[in-house]
Formats: structure tokens, sequence, C-alpha cells
């Protein structure tokens, strides 16, 4: 079948008008089949269009009329694909579920027409599970009308598509398994025990330990820049070894055209030793900005022109995480040819801050995440007599990571409102894995109990995938190097801390600030009869036992006095993940006791099955505020300022990409439209898009709910309003919006703002678009990393005609928004 066919049709306009123009329609037929690609030396099935991995390009000039027909010739699957960053009806925009277009079936074909009614860089791509990562996405350019360059600035003699992607070996569904068994399943780059040493000689010990702490409080890895690694990158479908060359001609002007097509990847792109000119982002004129680097998102393009002088440079594209890079070449063609790339030097990984990580910070900003702990099993947390204002803060600030403890009873049934309220306030009980603990006060006055576990921080959060190998070093900095380090004594059977010679005093003390982290040492005795009092009041303090999994241990305060107990657990970190069966028994203390008792207790319970945090009886208000503050494993708000200072081979912050001084790296904030902005209306209301998720589940989340539990975002057509996005999240979403152009309020004047269709919204960051709804139909608004799309980061917005008497959203009329259960249905864009 003809891959291209075009002709012309003469059109006459107007029925006295003796004037004709020349409408170019033109098509294209696509065939989308399964076949075997070998990429990285390993055969693969993966899916391919007529015949090619990656996708054909496509090209259209301004006004030609578009028909493409898609022929699917999968055998098991639907599909699809979504024309990205066009302007055209909602019918043909290609999302499965929207605008009453239910896919391409299985050996069925489906025809897009429409009105090319833009010129730019874009791309076509699959909206159908994980078919994009598995090779449905290709280049779609649309020229001027006769190809005449909008400015004199833009003629060029070459013109180049550099399609970035990313490649995985395995599949997309089973990418999309890991990570859910394990978020931080492809996280291979975890910091060392060296990495400690290096931030205690920069920041001292107490800084890092208190920064330490934090990260291992937060179960969450400094490293995460990336969710998935192992990736092959392309450019234009080629491998670096394979070296994608562009020609040209001493003196000649070359139009690069950057598309960043890859399912989950951020790259830093620069061509060394070579001035890029920013003409075009997303497809829209900008004013000119020189450059030397830039950083484009997933799903983001941007047009640049250089003037190459040399007879051969490389262009580089770096992914974020510093794990590989997409490289090809531009080349003389009077020279002869180099076949072989030189592979660059990878520049300093970035680590993330707790500024990024929202530190320090109103914590009521995760007000938008979500807290789903449905499969948490065993546990009762029930509130259900409690009023709606005593639900609203009896768990503010709460950190429940108490990962697969079953069968815990925190029962406060017998408690008031009032005690239950701040019962629980600010805890933090990490105790995963500790099985048959009993922290048994039964023994202890109302008043001993009230205090005794104030300020606790069972912390049970390892330090993953650290390596404290010291077998090279002296004794004598070993005696140091372990100084407040976290030694994981998970697995430690049978350990006896006996303090049953010391006083009262000593024992309250003895224990202060202790975590300590072990990890399978079995047997062990820290048996400190013999020393003085004053010596074991000192010996364990700043220790951190991490006690994971550890069976059977008796931290028995039976022959304390209560006033020794009071102190004797203050400001302890345990770590007793898992621990089952435990029994915080309470049912003797007054409603005032308990009312403090646990005041101050840092409980992680992340990955806890089955509790019932059941606040059905709560009004929406209540419901808000009342997880306001808690983080179950999940990402925190943040407000990042990068920092360009270096240790080693890593810089800090997001967004540091380590640019070499005296060299020019793009911002949003140079972006100027070409033209004026023929909307330039302040905005009549301004809708907030809160990004967050549950990286213990991986669940991605907008205002707190996944796409099949959401409503519709709902405008009236013609109505200019702001777009608040607010990033709750530790990682950067580029969030895309279908059908229409945002234009991103980046500093410039309203008529100056440019225009995107995706922007980049880094970890803890609030970036503000402002858009005219003038397209009517169901549109698409999701991040546009893939597996973040099909865990849930996704909605839908709906502009509608609205009766001029009727101001209620609520009367816009479309299609009513279709549960999905398999978001992976149309998992992308």
């Amino acid at each position: 079948m003809s891959t291209k066919l075009t002709h012309v049709l003469l059109i006459g306009v107007g029925l006295f008008s003796s004037t004709w123009v020349v409408a170019a329609v033109k098509e294209y037929d696509l065939t989308i089949a399964e076949q075997t690609v070998n990429i990285t030396g390993k055969p693969l099935k993966r899916i391919t269009v007529n015949g090619k991995f990656v996708a054909p390009l496509l090209e259209f000039e301004e006004g030609d009329d578009a028909i493409i027909r898609v022929h699917n010739k999968l055998k098991k699957q639907d599909s699809s694909i979504h024309w990205h960053g066009l302007i055209l009806p909602g019918i043909m925009d290609g999302v499965p579920g929207f605008n009453q277009f239910d896919g391409i079936a299985p050996n069925k074909t489906y025809e897009y027409k429409f009105k090319v009614r833009q010129n730019g860089t874009y791309w076509y791509h699959s909206h159908s599970k994980g078919q994009e990562q598995e090779g449905l996405y290709g280049p779609l350019v649309i020229y001027p009308k006769n190809r005449t360059p909008l400015t004199v600035a833009e003629k060029t003699d070459k013109d180049y598509v550099v399609l970035l992607s990313d490649f995985h070996d395995s599949t997309s569904d089973k990418i999309m398994n890991n990570l859910k068994k394990e978020a931080d399943y492809y996280q291979n780059r975890r910091e060392t025990v060296f990495d400690v040493f290096k931030q205690i000689k920069k920041d001292g010990l107490k800084a890092t330990w208190q920064d330490r702490s934090m990260w291992n409080q937060m179960r969450m890895l400094k490293t995460d820049m990336s969710d998935v690694t192992k990736y092959t990158f392309l450019m234009n479908g080629k491998t670096p070894e394979q070296n994608w060359t562009g020609n040209f001609k001493t003196g000649e002007k070359v139009r690069l055209r950057f598309i960043n097509a890859s399912a989950m990847s951020f790259f830093d792109v620069r061509i060394p030793n070579l001035k890029m000119t920013v003409v075009s982002a997303d497809g829209q004129p900008v004013k000119p900005v020189p450059v030397d680097e830039f950083r484009i998102g997933t799903a983001e393009t941007y047009d640049v022109i250089v003037e190459p002088k040399q007879s051969n440079y490389q262009i580089e594209a770096e992914s974020i995480d510093r794990s590989g890079f997409s490289v090809g070449s531009l080349h003389d063609e009077n020279t002869p040819p180099i076949n072989q790339i030189k592979m660059p030097k990878s520049r300093p990984r970035s680590l993330l801050t707790m500024e990024d990580m929202g530190m320090g910070h109103d914590m009521s900003s995760m007000a938008g995440m979500n807290h789903d702990m449905s499969s948490m099993k065993g546990m009762d947390h029930d509130m259900s007599s409690m009023t709606d204002s005593s639900k609203d803060q009896s768990m503010s600030g709460m950190n429940h990571d108490m990962s697969s403890m079953k069968g815990m009873d925190h029962d406060m049934s017998s408690m008031t409102d009032s005690s239950k309220d701040q019962s629980m306030s600010g805890m933090n009980h990490d105790m995963s894995s500790m099985k048959g603990m009993d922290h048994d006060m039964s023994s202890m006055t109302d008043s001993s109990k009230d205090q005794s576990m104030s300020g606790m921080n069972h912390d049970m959060s390892s330090m993953k995938g650290m390596d404290h190998d010291m077998s090279s070093m002296t004794d004598s900095s070993k005696d140091q190097s372990m100084s407040g380090m976290n030694h994981d004594m998970s697995s430690m059977k049978g350990m006896d801390h006996d303090m049953s010679s010391m006083t009262d005093s000593s024992k309250d003390q003895s224990m202060s600030g202790m975590n300590h982290d072990m990890s399978s040492m079995k047997g062990m005795d820290h048996d400190m009869s013999s020393m003085t009092d004053s010596s074991k009041d000192q010996s364990m303090s700043g220790m951190n036992h991490d006690m994971s999994s550890m069976k059977g241990m008796d931290h028995d305060m039976s022959s304390m006095t209560d006033s020794s107990k009071d102190q004797s657990m203050s400001g302890m970190n345990h770590d007793m993940s898992s621990m089952k069966g435990m029994d915080h028994d309470m049912s003797s203390m007054t409603d005032s006791s308990k009312d403090q008792s646990m005041s101050g207790m840092n409980h992680d319970m992340s990955s806890m099955k089955g509790m019932d945090h059941d606040m059905s009886s709560m009004t929406d208000s209540s419901k808000d505020q009342s997880m306001s503050g808690m983080n179950h494993g999940m990402q925190m708000t943040t407000s990042n300022a990068p920092t360009q200072e270096k240790n080693g081979d890593v810089v800090y912050g997001w967004a540091n990409a380590s640019t070499p001084v005296g060299q020019k790296a793009l911002q949003y904030s140079d972006l100027q439209s070409l033209k004026p902005q023929p909307d330039t209306r302040a905005p009549e209301r301004e809708m907030e898009i809160r990004l967050g998720g549950n990286m213990e589940r991986y669940i991605w989340t907008i205002n707190g709910k996944k796409f099949n539990e959401t409503e519709p975002f709902k405008v009236k057509y013609g109505e200019r309003i702001r777009l608040k996005f607010v990033n709750d999240s530790m990682m950067a979403h580029p969030m895309h919006l279908h059908g229409m152009f945002m234009q991103l309020e980046n500093g410039q004047d309203p008529s100056n703002m440019p225009n995107k269709h995706t922007i980049i919204v880094p970890p803890g960051k609030t970036v503000t678009t402002l858009l005219t709804a003038d397209e009517l139909g169901e549109w698409a608004i999701h991040c546009h990393l893939l597996y973040h799309m099909a865990a849930g980061m996704m909605n839908k917005l709906i502009v509608a005609n609205v009766d001029s008497n009727d101001d209620d959203t609520k009367s816009i009329v479309a299609q009513p928004q279709t549960s999905h259960e398999g978001v992976n249905q149309h998992a992308h864009h």
C-alpha cells in the first residue's frame, strides 16, 4: 500500500469572487504491526509503523487538509495515534475514552481527517497501553505555507529532525509491574558509605546525621532523578554507535528540530563548541535566544539554528540521571567521514536535596497527595466515633511507616474525641519486621505514660543500597567512621541489652537518641552490667539501633521507677519494621494520659496492608486537613533553588545541570513569543492542579486522585483561566495539555508570553499558565512520563458552551467521563 499520496483540489472561495486558492490534500497510510527489531544486539518484538522503527516522518504545510489512514495489524491489541501539539477537532485527537473515540481495534482502520492550522515541530505517538515505549512514535513537521521562513533569520540551508528516545529491553508491561512491586526497582546508582564520608567532610557530622535521618525517615533516595534506568538512548532511532549524521557544507545554516519522544527521560542537550539559537518552543515561534545548552522534558520540542564552522560536531543529549547519552553528528560532507563517535564524559550527577523535598515548608501543601492505605491489613485506627473536628487534627503530622505490621491494636476506643485529637500528633513509628515485642507500660502511672513515649522516633526506614565496607580502613578510621552512623541490626535474634544493674537515672538517659541498625548480627551481647551508671548513661547516647526483624527482644523496664521510664525512651529511634502482634496497650491510661502519651511519636507505617483510617463520616473539609502533613512514604513539597556547589562527582539540586561557568543554559524565563499574543485578558479564575503520589505503591495523582477516581475539570468556551500546577512530589512532571496551547507565565509581559503545550513542573515548584479555552471538546491533561500517567496522573478538561444565563460550570454538558479501570488502556498523552 502506498505510504503517501498527494493531490491538489482547486476550491472556489466566495460566490462572487474570482479568487481561487490552492488547498493541498496530504494523505498518508500508516500500518501498525509487531516485528522483530535489533537495537541493542538482542532481537526483540517491538511495534513498527510501515515496517520502520521508529515511525516515519510526516510532513505537511500549514493550510493542508490532512488525511491519515491508520491500519492496526496488531493481533491482540487496540491501538491509537495522538497528534501531539496539533490543534484539531476533539474526535481526531486520538485518545481512547475521550470525544467518543474508542481506539482502533485489531485488523481495523481509522481515518483521521483535519485541517492543518499551524506550523512547527510536533510528533505523534500511541495513546494505548505502553505502545509508545514499544516503538509507536514518530516526528511530524508542519512547514509555513509555501515553506516561506517566518523571519529572515530563520532561513536555513539544511533542516533536520533530531528525535530523542529511550529504548528498553524489557516490555512496558514488565517495567510497570516492576515499579508496582518496588518503586525504586531501577535505582541502581544509590549512594555508598563513601558518599556519607564525603558529606561529613563537607557538612560536618551533625548536619550529615540530621540529613541522613530525614531521608531514612521519608524512605526516599537522593538519587531518584528517574524512575526507570537501563535505557539505551536513541537519536532518530539509532544508538550512539550507529551515529546518526546530518551533513552540511561550510557556510551553511542548519535547523535542528529537537523532539523528546522518550517515555521517561529528560535530557540536557549540547553541541560542544557550537552555539545554538533557539527559535521555537513546542512548535511555536519565539524570539531568538542564543544558548550553549538546554534541558528538554519528555514531550517538549525545541528548534535551534546553528552555523557550523568545523568539519565535525557531536550532538550530545545526556539523561539527567547521568546514566547515558543519545549521540549523533553534524558533518561537513566535503571532508572525510567519521564513522565512530567519541562517547562524552558524563557530567556530575545531581542529588536531590531537602529543599527539593520541601523540608522546612508548610506541610499543608501535601493536601493534594494520595495517602491510600487500602492494602494495609489488620490495623484498626477506627475514628468512627470522633467528631469531624477531632478527626481533622488527629492525624496531623503523622508519619506512619510500619511496613507489613499485622494485627497491631492502637485501640483508642475509650478515649474522648479531644484525647484522640492529640493522641497521635507527630507520631512516627517505623517498626517494620519486629515480631512479638512487648513495650508493656501497664505498671506505669498515668503521668509516667504521658511522657514516656514523648518525642519518640521509631523510624525504621533503612538506608537502602548503602555499602558499609570498611575492610581497608585502619582501626582509628573505623573508630570514627561509625560515629553517628546507622547500624542496621535487622534479623538479630536473642540480643541482650542488659541494663538490670543500672540505676533508674542511668537507664533514663542510656537509650536517649538511640538508633541501633546492625543488620544480621546474631547473638551479640551489649552487656553493660559492669559499667558505672555514668558510663551507661552516655554509652549509647546518639546511637542508632535499627532493630528491624528482631524477634523476641525484651526492653523490660519493669524494675524502673515511673520517672525513669518517663524519660528512658525519650528521643529513641527504633526501626522496628514488620513487627507482628505488638501491643501498645494504653487501656489503663486516663484520657489525659493518652492524649500526650504518643505525642511526637513518628509511626512510619508504609506498606501496611489493610489499615483502616476510616474517615467515611468526615466532611470534605475535614478530610482535607486531617492528613495534612502526613508522610506515608510519599513525596513532600519542595521549593528548589539549584546550586552549582560540587562534591566530588555529584552536585546538588534537581535543576543543577553542571553548566560550565561562562556558558548559557536556556531558562523558561528566556522564552518570548515571536508575535504578540492575541489574548492578554486577565484570568477570570484559577484552577489548581496538585501533583502528588504514593511511591510505596507507585500511584501518581492529580488533586489527590487517580484518573479513574476523579471528576473532570470543566471550563466555559471562551473563558480565560489560570492553571496553577503545584508539585507536591519529589519528581519533576512534564505536564501536557491536549488540544490547546497555554501561555507560560514566565515573567514576560502577557503579550510576550510563550505558547507551550507541555511544561516542566520541577520538584516542589509551582508553575502557572494562562489558557483561553477556545477549542470545544474533551482534552486530556496529564504527566507525559508514561508510567506516571499509567499510574493515574491524568485528568480530563472539558471545554463546552454554556447557557449565557447560567454561570454554573456544572451545566457544561459533554460526553460523561468514562471510568477506566485499566488506565493502561490509554497510557499516555
